[in-house]
C-alpha cells in the first residue's frame, strides 16, 4: 500500500486532533473562554454598579444645586425686604428731621418777629414819651413846677404798656 500525503496529512491530523483531545486542551480553552466571560460579566456588573451609584451622586448634586440655588433666591428676596425697609425707614427720619428743622426755623422766625415787634413798640413809645416831653418843656413855662413835670411823666409811664420801663430812665 502505497501511502500518499493525503493519508499522511490525515493520519497527523487525526493525531493532533487526538493528542489536543487527550491534553483537554479544548476544554481548557472552555474553560479560559468561561472564566473570560465571568470576568467580563463582573467588570459589566461593577461598571453598571458604578454608573448607577454616579447617577444617585449626580441626582444628589442637582438637588443641592436646586437647594442652594432656592435658598440663594430667598436670601436675597430678604436682604430686598430689609433694603427696602431701611429705605422707607431713612426715607422716614429725613422727613422727620426735616419737620423738626422747619419748626425751629419757624420758631425762630416767630421770635425774630416778637423781637422785631417788642422793639417798634419800644421805640413807637420812646418817640410818643420824646414827643410828651417836648410838649412838656415847652408847656414848662405854664407848669410851675418841676414836680409837676415828674408826676406827668410817672402817671404816662404807668399809662404806657409794660416792657417799656426803661423809658421812666429818659
Amino acid at each position: 500500500m502505497s501511502f500518499d500525503s493525503s493519508f499522511w496529512v490525515l493520519t497527523s491530523f487525526v493525531l493532533f486532533v487526538g493528542l489536543v483531545c487527550y491534553f483537554r486542551v479544548p476544554w481548557r480553552i472552555i474553560e479560559a473562554l468561561d472564566a473570560r466571560a465571568a470576568g467580563i460579566g463582573k467588570e459589566l456588573q461593577e461598571a453598571t454598579e458604578l454608573r448607577q451609584e454616579a447617577q444617585n451622586v449626580l441626582a444628589s448634586y442637582r438637588r443641592k444645586q436646586k437647594e442652594a440655588e432656592s435658598e440663594t433666591e430667598e436670601i436675597l428676596a430678604q436682604a430686598n425686604r430689609e433694603a427696602e425697609r431701611l429705605v422707607e425707614e431713612m426715607r422716614a427720619q429725613i422727613a422727620a428731621a426735616s419737620q423738626r428743622s422747619l419748626e425751629m426755623t419757624l420758631a425762630r422766625i416767630e421770635r425774630a418777629e416778637m423781637r422785631a415787634s417788642e422793639e417798634l413798640r419800644a421805640e413807637a413809645v420812646e418817640a410818643a414819651v420824646e414827643a410828651v416831653r417836648s410838649i412838656l418843656r415847652e408847656n414848662a413855662a405854664q407848669i410851675s413846677s418841676d414836680a409837676s413835670i415828674e408826676e406827668s411823666i410817672a402817671a404816662l409811664s404807668k399809662a404806657l404798656p409794660q416792657g417799656v420801663s426803661h423809658a421812666r430812665d429818659l
